[in-house]
Formats: structure tokens, sequence, C-alpha cells
């Protein structure tokens, strides 16, 4: 009747035509189906010539029939990830359109979650959503992932995808494919958990290591970082600070600077590796000794679980429905005309690498004697922490300042006084304690007037000798001879005088220790002006007679005359012997 009819098929697609004359002609077009079903435009049109009795016309309505699959990896074909931000993660959907329309119009909800539980991975969910066109029959659609991994150690997160296509016939999304297995290991990235330990070691003047260390200006050595569980090929950043063990402060040298150290590597290119392994297979391992776990552990709840269960209460608690989670959506242009790629990018393996490397360090320890210095370092990567060795007891992170002292015993000709004005031998025996074995020192000795407080000069030059020494123990002794002393022109208008020895202890030219107090008796010697003897006077006795025998007289008077002489000078010097010790 040049009408157009509006009918709706069976669900079987047919379509009964009813109340035409024979032979008038209908063509059909079908504008829309149902869910589940979309148009074939090559089997959507046609036309019948009624004849008498039954007409029907056969509706094609072909099922929508997708398949998808997924791979997941960061964007170097790794699945094996840092727990630091900027993680570059991208997730492979493969979707194959097996009866679909062209240009199919597509929308892709993707979720990144805990492996296993489904659980939220940080503190906001990670879903996305795309639409595009299907341009092609099979294809890949990456979806790429900024992931902030921080804190997620040993975490493992695994994608999900849900697919829908757009109905123009319904106007609604179809959901069409899902793959959401929480355990699919195609889809998984396992967070590693990165390992450090940490001990410290000085150079001495040999460069020799040694956790002891002289108070020096320039002091180098090294923290040795024992690291476990980093990713072959990743650069890292290793990171010392130096603290105080007394104050568990910030050690700083003499200018307030902190002692600090920084080392960049690349595991496996620096450092010394000791050992690697296959990150997959070291993974499986250990989810096999945790599923172990859980079994022995499950098995000892069981055998409690009746007396639990007679105890707990039969009421099911009521759960508030929880609010729908609004979420972020990100809208692709539609694809441009070049084909999208139909094969997963090759996953790449990775090893786990374990070893050390040495972080150096120079600083100035002139002013920590006795101080406790510990070494605490911190790993990073792409700026983020990701383990750290930080224990103020820790004895390996240790390194000790030694603190020299030296004691004194000075002596002249053996003793600690004399008396002479001719020349002398002096000694001075120098105790040490907490100096480094095997290095060599200086001790040097300078001779200090105690009356003027100033070093000795004896014809324009300081009293004062030097000699090389290398202990073989922290302690012990070494002395210090200076011979032929002329002391004569020392003593002035003085009947006596003391010197006092002044110790220096250095190594290459850089003090380390010093004994120099002027009070010290131990560092004291003394030395007096020896007694001139009164001339005696010409002496002829009276009454005596010009001898004429060749004799100078009687030799009993020439004796007798001697001793008295003698006896008188005795008395003086005795006297004055006890004056002075008065």
């Amino acid at each position: 009747d040049g009408k157009t009819h509006e009918a709706v098929s069976a669900k079987d697609g047919t379509l009964a035509v009813k109340g035409l004359k024979a032979g008038t002609k209908v063509d059909w077009e079908e504008i829309a189906t149902i869910k589940g079903h979309y148009i074939d435009p090559e089997k959507s049109k046609g036309s019948i010539v009624v004849k008498s009795g039954e007409n029907t016309i056969n509706v094609n309505n072909p099922t929508l029939n997708f398949g998808m699959d997924s791979q997941a990896s960061n964007t170097a074909g790794q699945q094996f990830i840092n727990p630091s931000k900027g993680q570059k993660l991208v997730d492979q959907v493969m979707v194959e359109a097996h009866q679909a329309p062209a240009n199919a119009k597509l929308r892709l909800t993707t979720d990144f979650v805990e492996f296993g539980t489904g659980k939220q991975l940080g503190e906001k969910s990670l879903k996305q959503v795309t639409e595009f066109e299907a341009k092609q029959s099979k294809f890949v659609k990456a979806i790429n992932l900024d992931f902030d991994a921080t804190n997620l150690h040993g975490k493992k997160g695994v994608f999900t995808n849900v697919l829908e296509y757009y109905n123009p016939s319904t106007k609604e999304w179809e959901e069409v494919a899902r793959h959401d297995d929480l355990k699919n290991e195609a889809e998984a990235i396992q967070i590693v958990k990165p390992e450090i330990h940490t001990e410290l070691f000085f150079y001495d003047q040999n460069n020799k290591e040694t956790k002891l260390t002289d108070p020096l200006k320039q002091v180098k050595g090294y923290d040795r970082v024992f690291f476990k569980n980093l990713i072959a090929g990743q650069t890292y950043v290793f990171d010392l600070a130096m603290m105080n063990r007394e104050t568990g402060k910030e050690f700083t040298d003499p200018s307030g600077k902190p002692v600090t150290g920084t080392l960049t590597v690349v595991a496996g290119k620096d450092g010394k590796v000791t050992s690697k392994i296959n990150a997959k297979e070291y993974y499986e391992n250990l989810a096999k000794e945790e599923a172990e776990k859980d079994k022995n552990a499950e098995a000892d709840k069981d055998k409690d679980s009746e007396a639990t269960d007679k105890e707990a209460t039969t009421e099911t608690p009521k759960v508030k429905a929880s609010e729908p989670v609004k979420e972020d959506t990100d809208t692709e242009n539609p694809a441009d005309p070049t084909e999208d790629p139909t094969e997963y990018t090759p996953l790449v393996e990775v090893e786990l690498l374990t070893g050390y490397v040495d972080v150096p360090f120079v600083t100035n320890l002139s002013a920590a004697k006795g101080k406790i210095m510990v070494a605490y370092e911190k790993l990073s990567h792409n700026d983020t922490p990701i383990a750290h060795e930080k224990d103020i007891k820790n004895e390996k992170q240790t390194g000790k300042v030694r603190n020299p002292k030296i004691g004194t015993k000075a002596l002249v000709n053996g003793k600690t006084e004399v008396t002479t004005d001719g020349k002398v031998t002096l000694t001075d025996e120098v105790a040490f304690e907490d100096l480094t074995p095997g290095v060599e020192y200086e001790q040097k000795v300078i001779w200090i007037d105690q009356r003027t407080k100033k070093p000795v000069l004896i014809d324009g030059k300081e009293l004062t000798s030097t000699i090389k020494f290398t202990p073989k123990e922290s302690t012990g002794t070494v002395t210090v001879t200076i011979d032929d002393v002329a002391v004569q022109q020392l003593f002035g208008k003085d009947s006596k005088f003391s010197l006092v020895a002044f110790e220096e202890t250095t190594s290459k030219g850089e003090k380390v220790a010093e004994h120099k107090d002027i009070n010290d008796k131990g560092q004291t010697i003394t030395i007096n002006k020896p007694l001139t003897p009164a001339t005696p006077t010409s002496y002829k006795p009276v009454g005596t007679l010009p001898q004429t025998s060749g004799e100078l007289g009687n030799p009993f008077l020439w004796v007798a005359f001697v001793l008295a002489i003698a006896a008188v000078a005795i008395f003086v010097f005795v006297k004055k012997k006890r004056q002075d010790q008065q």
C-alpha cells in the first residue's frame, strides 16, 4: 500500500506477514536489535512477494561474540618492579571480535588491584575507563599506568579487564567479555623487596682497612653496603649519613659539616655481585613457602575451631551498603588509521642480584677523639627511599676514633736531679696508649726552661730531638735521648735550674697526642751548679828559721795544713747542701 510499517520479530528472528494481497512486494529492513546481538548490514535487508498462505520474513540477528586476553608488564617488558614512584606499567589487552559489527564502539574498564584479594593498591583507585572503536577484528590495546609503588615492598598486583559494547539499538553499554582472574600470573606485577646491611671501615695511614682511626684532619673510609634483591640493570643511589652514637644525632666535623657519602650504581654493572637468581623462580619458591606456612597455620586453627564455634553467636551482623565509588575515566580519542598491533610485546626475564658496593667518604676527625661513629645507609630508586639500615647500636655499622695519650718520665744522666756544670745526657721516656699498630709516628721532645717557660736555647738553637717509631701494639714506650748537652751556659746567675720535657706525637706531620705541663714533676729534671772551693792564703810559721838542707820544711806541718783546708771545705759544702734541701 506504499506505507511504512514497524513490527517486532519473534525471539527467533521470524516475522509473519499477514493481511496483504498475493503478489504484493514487501521490502524490509532491520532497524533495531535486542541486547547481545547486532545488525549485520549484509543480512539486515531484503524483500518478499506475498503468496497465498503463510508468509514469513526471517531476520538474521547475529550474537555478539568477543574474545579477550591480556598481558601486563612495565614498559621494559618486565613483570618485576621496585617499590618506588614512577613505575611505568602497561596492560596489553588483546581483543578478538569473532562476531561483531565493523567499527564497533567499545569501552574497556581496567583496574590494578592486589593479587589474590582484589583490594585496592595504594591510597586511590587505579581504575581506568577507555573508549575506542574496533578497526580490526583482532588487535592489542595498550593501557598505560603511571604507578606509585612506594612502601608496597613485596606486594603483588594484578590487572583486571571488563570489555563493553555500545549497542546503538538499545543505546546501552553491554558487557561482552571479562578478564578478572585475581590470580592470573600473566597479568601480575611483582613488587620486589630490596634489603641492605652495612659495615663501616676507615683507612689507616698505610691505606689498610680498620675499624679504629687516629684523630686526623683528613680521614678516608667507606661504608660497605651489602644488598639483596636489586633488579639487574636498574639504577640505584646509596646515601651515607654518619651519626654520633653518644648523642644519636648527625655527626659533624669541626666546621659543622656533616659526614656524608653518595654512590650511584647500575645493578650488575657496578659494585660486586656475589649471586643472582631468576626473579620468577625466586618468588615462586617464596610463594610455596608462604603457602606451606599458611597450611600449617590453618591446621592449627582447625584444632581449636570446635570450641570457638560453640562460643560464637549465630546473629548475622548487619552490613551497611557502601557508597558507590566515583571512577576516574580516561576516554581516548578515536584510533588513528594506523593498525593496532596484533601480538604482545615479548616479556623480558628479570634477575635479582645479591652483592655489595662501597660508599666512600672523607672527613676531618681531628676533634673527634674517642668518639664512636655509626653509618646510616639509605637505598633509593627514582628518588624514592626503598631500603635503609639505621641501627645506632649495630657494631658492624660502627667505627671508633682513637684517643691517643702519652705520659713521660724525664731524666738527666739517669736521675731526676744532678749537680754539674759539664755535659749531660737528657732522656725522655714516653709512654703511649691507643696508637695504631704498624703505623709510623714521630715522637718529638722540646726541652723548656721552667724559669722562662720558653724553649731552651743552646748556641742559638732549640734543645729538641725527634725520633720515628712504629709500634707493634697500641700501647708501649719509646725513649728520646739527647747526648752531650753543655749546661754551664744555662745557669746564668742562678745556682740551679729546672728543665721540663714537652712531647708531641705526630703522624706524617699531623699531631695526634701531646703532653705539655710546665708543672708536671714527671716531665721535670733539675741541675745544680757545683760550689767553687775557697783559694788558700800563703802561710809562714812564726819563729821558723830558713832551711839550708834543700827541703821545704817539716813535712808534718804541710800534712796538717792540707787536712785543715779539706775539713773547712767539707764543712762549707755540707752546710750549703742542707740549706738547699731546706
